[in-house]
C-alpha cells in the first residue's frame, strides 16, 4: 500500500470527526449502502440511545457467555450508531468497550463495568466520523483515553507495534484490513493478554490467540493482509494508584 496512502488516513478521520462535532452530519454514496443525505445530529443521538438501550438486552447474555467481551459485533445490526448500524461501524467503539472491560473501567473513567449505549452516545456527541459512515478514528478513541487519565502510548510505524504491546496490558489496535484494495476499509480491535498470548478480540467474528505482534499482524484482517495503521497502548490506571 502507498505510503501516502497511509499517512492520510488520520486526518481524513481527524477532518470529518472535528467536522461531525459542530452538527453537521452527511453520508456519501458508497457501495450502494448510502446516498447523500444530512441528518440531525441530537435526533440521531436520542434516536439512537433509545433504540440501543432496549436492543442491548438480547446481547448481554452472550457477552455473559464470553466473559464480558464483545466479540462478533456482526450480531449487532439491532443497534445504531450515528446514521449507521453497529454491525457495519461500531468496530471503534466496540474495541473501547472491550478495553474497559480488561481494564475494570466504566465509560466514566471510574471502577465498573461500561455500558454499550453510554458509551455509543459518548462517540457519536465526540468522534464519530461522517455520521457513522466511517466508524470512529483512532485519535477520537486515544483522545477517550486520555481525558479520562490514562497514560497512552501511541505509534503508526509497525516497527513499534510490538514494543508497545509488551509494555501495555491493553492495546487497540486499527488496520486496514487489505492493504492491497482500500475499499476494503479499516477495522479497529482490542488486544489483551493471556499468558503468553495476545488475544485480538472481534475479529472475523470472534477472538483469536497470537503468540507474537508479528504473527498477529501476518493472520488478521482479510486473507492475512492486513496493514496497521495505529496501535494504542493503554496503561491500567487503577495498578499505578
Amino acid at each position: 500500500m502507498n505510503s501516502l496512502v497511509r499517512r492520510a488516513v488520520r486526518p481524513f478521520f481527524n477532518l470529518f470527526s472535528a467536522i461531525g462535532k459542530t452538527g453537521l452530519w452527511f453520508t456519501v454514496p458508497m457501495k450502494g449502502k448510502y446516498r447523500l443525505r444530512f441528518y440531525s445530529r441530537k435526533k440521531c443521538i436520542d434516536r439512537n440511545f433509545d433504540k440501543n438501550l432496549s436492543a442491548f438486552e438480547n446481547h448481554i447474555s452472550r457477552i455473559d457467555r464470553d466473559r464480558g467481551f464483545i466479540e462478533d459485533q456482526n450480531l449487532y445490526k439491532d443497534m445504531y450508531y450515528g446514521a449507521s448500524t453497529m454491525a457495519e461501524s461500531g468496530c471503534g467503539v466496540i474495541a473501547v468497550y472491550n478495553a474497559l472491560k480488561a481494564l475494570s473501567i466504566n465509560e466514566a473513567g471510574s471502577e465498573g463495568s461500561p455500558s454499550l449505549p453510554n458509551l455509543i452516545s459518548i462517540f457519536e456527541n465526540s468522534g464519530i466520523t461522517m455520521a457513522g459512515q466511517f466508524g470512529t478514528g483512532p485519535k477520537s478513541i486515544a483522545d477517550f483515553f486520555r481525558k479520562r487519565g490514562f497514560d497512552i502510548k501511541t505509534a503508526t510505524d509497525q516497527r513499534r507495534y510490538a514494543q508497545i504491546a509488551r509494555r501495555c496490558n491493553v492495546c487497540i489496535i486499527t488496520i486496514f484490513n487489505n492493504k492491497d484494495r482500500l475499499h476494503d476499509f479499516l477495522h479497529t480491535m482490542c488486544i489483551t493478554k493471556q499468558g503468553d498470548f495476545l488475544v485480538l478480540h472481534n475479529t472475523n467474528g470472534r477472538k483469536a490467540l497470537y503468540r507474537s505482534m508479528k504473527d498477529l499482524l501476518q493472520n488478521c484482517g482479510i486473507k492475512g493482509k492486513a496493514q496497521g495503521v495505529m496501535i494504542i497502548g493503554i496503561e491500567d490506571k487503577i495498578n499505578k494508584i
